[in-house]
């Protein structure tokens, strides 16, 4: 297997990580706009039943409150778990990165490229 291989198999994953994070993050806030309206829905309904009692009326605003409290929450964690994945992409990408440019095969291209340029 060749330094090149390895290369470009570590940039993949590191790309395939990043685009795992972003669709952790979306999938976060589908669900959390999915679980708000549901909150929505369920506590129009919940007042359209009881309308005529008032305990009613705050029995739905307290279940619209929860469903947005749980909806956001639900997007939040979902985001931070997005970017930790993000994250750990970039930083194999970082890691690639330094590899290529400190591996001995880069060092003799660039000493052959430019053999004025100061070694590491």
């Amino acid at each position: 297997m060749s330094d090149r291989n390895r290369y470009t198999d570590a940039y993949r994953i590191a790309g395939s990580l990043e685009v795992i994070g972003v669709i952790v993050k979306v999938v976060g806030y589908l669900l959390a706009a999915i679980i708000c309206i549901a909150g929505i829905v369920i506590s129009s309904k919940l007042n359209e039943v009881s309308r005529y009692s008032s305990d009613g009326a705050m029995a739905s605003g307290v279940v619209m409150l929860l469903y947005l409290v749980g909806g956001g929450l639900q997007g939040f964690l979902f985001w931070v778990g997005g970017v930790l994945i993000c994250g750990m992409g970039q930083l194999v990408r970082c890691t690639a990165d330094t590899a290529v440019n400190t591996a001995e095969t880069a060092a003799a291209t660039r000493s052959a490229a430019a053999p004025h340029a100061a070694t590491p």
